[in-house]
């Protein structure tokens, strides 16, 4: 099952809130109090599709933005010729393979309702403040073959016979 997140749009009623776009979660600079103070409506995530936010007052919290890894199944990369404002996926054989064919073997992706490790040791179901990416590089054995020799044309008899 592939599952394309598409943003949504922005809303004329501002109870729905603001949604977030390509790489950008949504915020609101006219949320402030009659007193000048921001209101402290949290703005969404950034992502793959960025969160959206509330305009209801106290409804404080900024939806998460959306994940992708090149590679991983069931993430739909975009295009190259993907705008801004005119996001196109790909249809690819493979479409998770971003357009650049870099891709991850072996990615994990951790939603929000499950334990995953904190950016500050430990582990934490969901998070808040900053988003972060951890990549860990595990270690690497590489194994090199060079392969020495030396060649003395009296080694080796090769007979080629051609008729005509």
């Amino acid at each position: 099952m592939s599952m394309v997140l598409a943003p949504l749009r922005y809303q004329e009623d501002p109870e729905k809130g603001l949604a977030g776009t390509f790489g950008f979660g949504a915020g609101n600079p006219n949320r402030i109090e009659s007193s000048g103070d921001n209101d402290g409506n949290a703005g969404g995530g950034g992502g793959y599709f960025g969160g959206g936010n509330s305009e209801i007052p106290q409804h404080c919290g900024g939806g998460g933005g959306s994940s992708f890894i090149s590679g991983y199944k069931d993430c739909i990369a975009i295009l190259n010729s993907s705008t801004k404002s005119d996001i196109k996926f790909s249809n690819s054989f493979d479409p998770s393979i971003h357009y650049s064919g870099y891709k991850f073997t072996d990615a994990v992706m951790i939603d929000g309702k499950t334990s995953m490790p904190s950016p500050h040791g430990g582990t934490e179901v969901g998070h808040s403040g900053n988003g972060y990416i951890r990549i860990t590089q595990f270690e690497t054995n590489y194994v090199s073959c060079s392969q020495k020799y030396s060649m003395n044309i009296f080694s080796y008899f090769i007979l080629l016979i051609i008729e005509s």
